[in-house]
């Protein structure tokens, strides 16, 4: 990436310093200069018109506005209200025209911050008396919040709007806005602590202090990136993360630095205007407004943005240009739009840019010259995300799946869910399925059709029990094995077979201590970063075949080398991860994994078996084990149990070959899996009563064996037989009462009981094919 700032001769508008500013529309802006003047300035023909003045000897110090009907920094809008805190305690509430509307007594000393929630309902002011406030949008005071002994310099609101980030000298702390909970408190820097804020996606803080650092960290206040004093020579005066939460932009004495969401430093620009105190970004995410301690207000526009996809890669050269390459074949493309770029995506060989106009254009990588257009009237898109067939969107006018073609193929309704507030994390695509994270219940994911947009089953969503951090949807495989990965706020990973709710089938936990998870594309295989550590899960829904098979089907290429580091792109069997000091480490496993779910996926199990053998690794053979069982492949999977030296496996699939009829084969298979209810269905679906008896009399659950005989009326006597079996070898007498019941006046005759068990097998024998 890179930064294209205005030069300070063409933004001179004033001869006072402007160091306060906001953009109120597309290419407007409002700032306030040291004198009081306030200013409506054009950024494209860098004319400034005054508004109106401040009363006499008042400093602004901040300034924020906000849009009607609330959304966070960036959503699009009409403006409302402008609010400036200043030196003499009060905040002033301007209206678009400029003219002071309200005079709010907040204050003892100078109100140094202000920050307003995310939905607009209410703002926070911090002054120099160390009290954080709670104001109502028409500025009618509601409580303080926080009484410091230190100035609160600075202060952000959380992603939820739930909790509030404040400067502490050099602490920060994080405090509820609901009385009584516990707030979280960490030394931060060496010197106090100027200027936070918190990203709208991903839980992210970034912190500047007089100590000439930047420091990035969890909500937890666990430090994830810590920059050293000689990246700048004079205290951090100001950050801002973009509304995306991609990057965040950094102003220091005579500095803007521009850095990815990781604190890894992207672009750095030199400006001769002095400090920069304020930065406030686009809603597009694409430039910011920067108010200085010159006498000028500078912008800034981010070029350079790179989308990458297995072979391609695009790069915005330009505000309204962009460079294709193909990797593969060496070839380049530069495609030329007719408006300024807001978002770039690039994948499944096709190229989706929407733009400043607003609309819609997408080009073929065959055909870059004959582009589909769509007019968005006045959308704002906020995601784009990209399948093989076809591309969700999410913006203004909700969650839309596009064809390539530009034609709407389907609607999502998320009831009460503001789509322009969705972040990356909370929402996934497949070629048939789309899931979307709560964003107010954090517990809750929607599922759809992405081709009809109508919800999964009987619609009812899955609740995790904990809150979740990020979600993923595999993308290869039959649509009724579509497999959702999810990652919660205790950084475990849990597996969840979509198609298979209403089967109550359980999440599979497949990892702990984990902070990033990414499916590969190409094949169902999923990268983690664990613990420091980079793992590959060749074959993570193995746990729900056979959990011993889970662990067999990891991969460790990278132990350490990938502590707090960033995992960017995972696709063609490599993933690429950016250490926290910029440098890149590239973690690549085998295709071989590839290739076998590929033959799996085509029914090719002879191929299946002669790549195994020839490869010869304990997790080809334990992903050929899981996948043969998936597909009731009986001898390819005792071949793969054999390689991995499972005696008992072997056996009992030997066994299961043994049976006559393939519904009991299937049963049996399901058994295998853990899957009860499962082989139970399949059993009494094709009238193998016994079998479904025979299998809970094995399992010990002779309560159900018994319902399943008086339901069916037969051997009823082999179930009551058993189970006084089963206690006399524990030494113990019957309890229950409906097995008392049962047995009184029964003879229990073994002989007869075995010749019945032998009919049954007979009349099994007779379906064989």
């Amino acid at each position: 990436m890179k930064l294209i700032v205005n030069s300070p001769q063409t933004g001179r508008i004033r001869s006072d310093p402007l160091n306060v500013c906001a953009w109120i529309g597309y290419n407007e802006a409002l700032a306030v200069s040291g004198d009081g003047g306030i200013l409506r300035w054009n950024t494209s023909d860098m004319e400034a018109e005054e508004l109106g003045r401040l009363p006499e000897k008042v400093q602004p110090i901040c300034v924020k506005a906000q849009v009607a009907g609330g959304g966070r920094r960036g959503t699009a809008g009409h403006l409302d209200v402008i609010t400036v805190g200043c030196s003499d305690g009060n905040v002033y509430m301007l209206s678009r025209s400029g003219r002071a509307e309200k005079t709010i007594e907040s204050h003892k000393g100078g109100v140094l911050t202000l920050c307003w929630v995310g939905d607009g309902a209410a703002y926070a002011t911090g002054g120099e008396d160390g009290q954080v406030k709670i104001w109502s949008r028409a500025g009618m005071y509601r409580n303080t919040l926080v009484q410091s002994t230190n100035p609160v310099y600075s202060l952000a609101w959380s992603p939820d709007n739930d909790s509030i980030l404040y400067a502490d000298g050099n602490m920060l702390t994080i405090k509820p806005r609901q009385a009584g909970s516990k707030h979280t408190q960490w030394k931060a820097h060496d010197g106090i602590v100027l200027c936070v804020d918190w990203s709208p996606t991903n839980r992210t803080i970034v912190s500047g202090s007089e100590d000439r650092t930047y420091k990035v960290w969890d909500s937890f206040g666990q430090p994830l990136f810590s920059s050293r004093a000689a990246f700048h020579q004079y205290p951090i005066l100001t950050v801002a993360w973009a509304p995306d939460g991609g990057t965040f932009a950094i102003g220091s004495y005579d500095t803007i630095r521009l850095c990815d969401n990781a604190g890894w430093s992207a672009a750095m620009e030199k400006c001769p205007s002095g400090g920069i105190y304020s930065i406030d970004w686009s809603r597009d995410s694409t430039g910011f407004l920067c108010g200085t301690g010159g006498c000028e207000i500078m912008t800034t526009k981010v070029i350079e943005k790179k989308s990458t996809w297995r072979h391609q890669e695009a790069t915005m050269q330009t505000e309204r240009s962009i460079q294709v390459c193909d990797t593969r074949h060496a070839i380049s493309d530069t495609v030329e739009l007719g408006a300024n770029i807001v978002r770039v995506s690039v994948g499944w060989e096709h190229l989706v840019v929407v733009t400043a106009a607003p609309s819609l254009v997408i080009h073929s990588s065959k055909n870059y010259m004959s582009p589909a257009m769509v007019d968005l009237k006045d959308v704002t898109v906020t995601m784009i995300k990209q399948t093989e067939r076809h591309f969700l969107m999410a913006g203004s006018a909700g969650i839309q799946i596009h064809g390539y073609d530009g034609r709407v193929l389907a609607t999502l309704r998320c009831q009460g869910m503001q789509c322009d507030l969705l972040t990356e994390d909370m929402v996934t695509v497949s070629s048939n399925t789309v899931a979307v994270r709560d964003r107010k219940n954090e517990q809750v994911v929607f599922l759809f059709e992405a081709l009809s947009g109508k919800p999964i089953g009987n619609g009812e969503p899955y609740k995790h029990p904990t809150e979740i951090a990020c979600i993923l949807l595999d993308q290869c495989g039959p649509p009724n094995q579509r497999n959702l990965a999810i990652l919660d706020r205790n950084h475990d990973v849990y597996l969840l077979p979509v198609r298979q709710l209403q089967g109550k089938v359980p999440p599979l936990k497949i990892a702990s201590m984990t902070s990033q998870i990414m499916w590969d594309d190409s094949a169902n295989v999923l990268a983690t970063v664990e613990d420091g550590a980079v793992r590959f899960y060749c074959h993570p829904a193995a746990g729900f075949t056979d959990q011993s098979l889970l662990s067999q089907t990891k991969i460790e290429p990278l132990n350490e080398v990938a502590r707090k580091s960033t995992m960017v792109t995972f696709s063609g069997k490599r993933a690429i991860l950016r250490r926290p000091d910029g440098a890149v480490v590239i973690a690549s496993m085998d295709p071989y994994a590839s290739f076998l779910h590929a033959y799996a996926l085509a029914g090719k199990w002879e191929d299946c078996q002669r790549l195994c053998r020839f490869v010869d690794t304990n997790h080809l053979w334990a992903c050929l084990a899981a996948l043969s069982l998936q597909a009731k492949e009986i001898g390819t999977a005792v071949e793969a149990y054999a390689a991995l030296g499972n005696a008992a496996k072997v056996t009992y699939l030997d066994k299961i070959k043994d049976i006559p009829s393939q519904e009991g084969r299937n049963g049996e298979i399901a058994l295998l899996c853990h899957q009860q209810q499962q082989a139970e269905a399949i059993f009494l679906q094709a009238g193998l009563v016994y079998r479904a008896i025979d299998m809970h009399i094995r399992l010990c659950n002779f309560e159900k064996a018994l319902e399943l005989a008086t339901k069916h009326k037969t051997h009823v006597d082999t179930v009551v037989a058993y189970r006084k079996k089963y206690l006399k070898g524990f030494d113990r007498e019957e309890t229950n009462k409906k097995f008392i019941q049962y047995a009184q006046g029964m003879e229990i005759d073994w002989d007869k009981i075995k010749a019945k068990v032998a009919l049954e097998r007979e009349k099994e024998e007779k379906r064989r094919q």
